[in-house]
C-alpha cells in the first residue's frame, strides 16, 4: 500500500508521537509498505531508510492560525499524488484516518481547569479561555477534523480518550477504534536491562535497595507532577520515616523548565 503520514515536525528524539510516527513507518517498510511523509520539518537521520519526504514551506504564522495553514497545504501537496491511505496525527483535516495521539483539544482544556484547586479560580481560568483566540481557533478546526460530512477513521489510544469523542461530540464507540501505543522492543535489547540499570543507578548515586519512581512528561501540569509531590512529601511525613527516611527516590524526567516545582 502507498501510505502517507502528515504531521508538521517529526523529529523523533522529542518522543511521544515522533517517536511513534518513526516506530510504525519502519514496520510499515518492514513489510514492504510505500510510506510518504509530508512535513515541515524532520530529521531523516533519527527516521527509517525508505520513507519520501515531502517538505511542507514553513513560515512564519500566528499561532491559531497555524494548524490551519498546515492542514491545507498538505492537502493541497496530497492531492498532486496517489496515496491509498492518509494518516494524520494531530490537527489535519480531509484525511482518511485520524489519530489524535495528543487528545482532543476540548478535553484538555477541561483537564488543564482541574489544576487550579479552588472552585472560583477555575471558573475564572474557564473565563479567561473563553477569550483565548486560539481556542476558539482549535475549538472550530478540532469540529472540522470530526463532525465533517466525510467522517475519518479515528484511532484512539486509550478507553478515556475514546470516552471524551463519546462526550464531547457524541459519537458512538463503534465509530471510534482503539489501538494502544506501542514500542518497538528491539530499540531495548532485553540482555542489557540490568547492566543499563546498574549503570544508572551508579550515575545517579542511587543504592541497590532503593526504589526508584520515574516520572517521565512533557506538560507537567496536564500528567500530574505537583500531586504527585505532594503524595511523595506526605509518605516522607509518616510517623514511621520522621527521622529516617524511606529508602525511595522520585526521578522527574522532561521538560526544563521545572523552576515552579
Amino acid at each position: 500500500m502507498n501510505i502517507a503520514f502528515c504531521y508538521e515536525s517529526v523529529l523523533p528524539a522529542r518522543g511521544g508521537c515522533e517517536t511513534y510516527i518513526a516506530d510504525l513507518a519502519r514496520r510499515l517498510l518492514a513489510d514492504r509498505h510505500e510510506v510518504h511523509i509530508y512535513a515541515c520539518r524532520w530529521d531523516e537521520q533519527a527516521l527509517p531508510p525508505g520513507i519520501q519526504f515531502h517538505a511542507i514551506p514553513s513560515r512564519w504564522t500566528p499561532r491559531f492560525l497555524k494548524p490551519w495553514r498546515f492542514g491545507r497545504l498538505c492537502l493541497k501537496a496530497m492531492s498532486e499524488r496517489s496515496h491509498d491511505v492518509t494518516m494524520g496525527f494531530d490537527k489535519t483535516w480531509g484525511l482518511d484516518v485520524l489519530y489524535p495521539q495528543g487528545g482532543l483539544h476540548a478535553a484538555c482544556v477541561q483537564h488543564n481547569l482541574r489544576k487550579h484547586a479552588s472552585p472560583i479560580a477555575r471558573r475564572l481560568a474557564g473565563l479567561a479561555k473563553s477569550f483565548d483566540v486560539a481556542h476558539w481557533s482549535y475549538s472550530l478546526l478540532e469540529r472540522r477534523q470530526y463532525l465533517s460530512i466525510k467522517s475519518p477513521a479515528i484511532v484512539v489510544n486509550s478507553h478515556m480518550v475514546r470516552d471524551h469523542f463519546m462526550r464531547h461530540y457524541h459519537m458512538a464507540p463503534g465509530h471510534l477504534h482503539v489501538v494502544r501505543s506501542a514500542i518497538d522492543p528491539h530499540r531495548f535489547p532485553e540482555q542489557d536491562r540490568w547492566k543499563c540499570r546498574l549503570q544508572r543507578r551508579e550515575q545517579d548515586g542511587i543504592g541497590p535497595h532503593e526504589v526508584v519512581g520515574l516520572f517521565a512528561a512533557m506538560n507537567y501540569h496536564l500528567k500530574g507532577l505537583e500531586p504527585l509531590l505532594h503524595a511523595t512529601a506526605r509518605l516522607f511525613a509518616r510517623p514511621e520515616f520522621v527521622g529516617n527516611a524511606p529508602p525511595f527516590r522520585l526521578m522527574v524526567v522532561g521538560h526544563p523548565k521545572a523552576r515552579a516545582y
